[in-house]
């Protein structure tokens, strides 16, 4: 499947990887006990451990005492063994003997246990080792800068909220399972990260108090990570990332938008190092206040509080190439 998409409280949806970005299947999951983003984040590995692209047919009885779900190891005709999940069996009784007992697996890039996992950051060519003939890619492009957010105006009986800036978009990722020739080379180039965009200088004080605050600057894109003649341009974006089940590290998330009002902001966080992660929107700076003495033929007008600029956007992190092999 291409992407599972759970639904959540207040109407909201967020949407992970699936087995393969290039397929034309999605899966939606409308389930009363995932309330949140975190909630989804944990039964997504157990929904798609239901989906994958090879299904298998054991005909002989194999260990009685497997049960449906278990992972069954397989060894093949040509002297190899393949891992895949049971998600069914047959039993048949004739004349008291059990005959004719199928099991039917079925096998996900979560259940193959690849022996191997190589992390690509930077430039530079990834061979592939002699035998190999299958490899697991999942290209992460690189992540967009936040905005900046908006300088703080001055008030003195009006009301304004400066805007904060928005959150990056995560690099774009591409996932698939490749057949290679043994000893194949892949030129590869891991995207770069946006940067983040400049915030807004707050409004200047004069007689009257001017009304020019600028707002926060857009951050810029991250491009696209390649890998032969594949690149990440072709998947797709997943505002949670996507996750590595065995460290718990996220790749390819959006960052968090701003805050609005903030007194001197600090520039907002920018994405992890070579996640593809996005950086975060700049908080909006806060307003300041005057007051007016009215004289004949003439005000004067006196800060009580100033205002601060916006802050800046933080910055998109570089993308990043996770390549999965067995051995030969």
């Amino acid at each position: 499947i291409a992407d599972i998409t759970f639904k959540l409280d207040d109407n909201q949806e967020v949407t992970f990887p699936g087995t393969n970005t290039a397929s034309d299947k999605s899966l939606t999951v409308d389930n009363p006990f995932v309330h949140t983003t975190d909630d989804a984040r944990r039964v997504v590995s157990n929904v798609m451990s239901q989906y994958g692209g090879r299904k298998f047919t054991v005909r002989s009885r194999g260990n009685p005492v497997s049960e449906t779900g278990d992972i069954d190891t397989v060894a093949t005709a040509f002297g190899t063994t393949i891992s895949a999940r049971r998600y069914k069996h047959q039993l048949k009784l004739v004349d008291g003997v059990m005959r004719n007992l199928p099991s039917y697996l079925i096998q996900t890039d979560t259940d193959k246990r690849y022996d191997h996992k190589v992390i690509l950051t930077g430039t530079g060519t990834w061979k592939a080792p002699t035998g190999v003939t299958e490899i697991y890619v999942q290209l992460v492009g690189g992540g967009d800068g936040g905005s900046g957010g908006e300088g703080g105006a001055w008030l003195h009986e009006d009301d304004y909220s400066p805007a904060p800036g928005k959150a990056g978009k995560g690099g774009r990722v591409f996932i698939a399972t490749l057949s290679i020739n043994s000893g194949q080379s892949f030129a590869y180039s891991c995207g770069k990260g946006g940067k983040g965009g400049a915030g807004g200088a707050h409004a200047t004080f004069g007689m009257p108090p001017k009304d020019d605050q600028q707002p926060g600057q857009p951050g810029t894109a991250g491009t696209a990570t390649t890998f032969g003649a594949y690149s990440s341009a072709s998947g797709k974006s997943y505002p949670a990332g996507i996750t590595d089940v065995e460290t718990g590290k996220y790749y390819a998330a959006d960052g968090t938008d701003g805050k609005a009002q903030v007194d001197n902001p600090k520039m907002a966080s920018s994405g992890e190092p070579n996640t593809g992660n996005a950086g975060s929107g700049g908080d909006s700076g806060a307003n300041g206040y005057f007051t007016v003495t009215r004289y004949p033929g003439r005000n004067v007008y006196k800060a009580e509080s100033y205002p601060s600029d916006g802050a800046r956007g933080g910055d998109g992190a570089d993308g990043i190439i996770l390549v999965q092999y067995n051995d030969p």
